[in-house]
């Protein structure tokens, strides 16, 4: 919920999606990262095929430790609109 406080956003692309993890990846000031969220407990919050959300994407970091992020959580998504309809 920490990371959902941060106002900082960036272009993610997430490049696999199961129901378990999607993996994704973003770039910032000149650095690439590579991450993964586990959302087991948000599957309310993704389309029934998860193989969808492959694609441009929104993630929420941590300014102080920008490898710490996420693409969704309770309150916030990234994901965009027409595909979690």
């Amino acid at each position: 919920m920490m990371l959902n406080k941060s106002r900082r956003t960036v272009e993610a692309l997430v490049t696999e999606a199961t129901e378990e993890l999607i993996h994704y990846q973003y770039e910032l000031r000149g650095v690439q990262y590579f991450a993964s969220q586990d959302v087991r407990g948000l599957r309310s919050r993704l389309p029934d095929d998860p193989g969808r959300l492959v694609g441009p994407s929104s993630a929420k970091y941590d300014p102080k430790n920008p490898a710490n992020s996420m693409l969704v959580c309770e309150d916030w998504s990234g994901l965009p609109e027409k595909i979690r309809e």
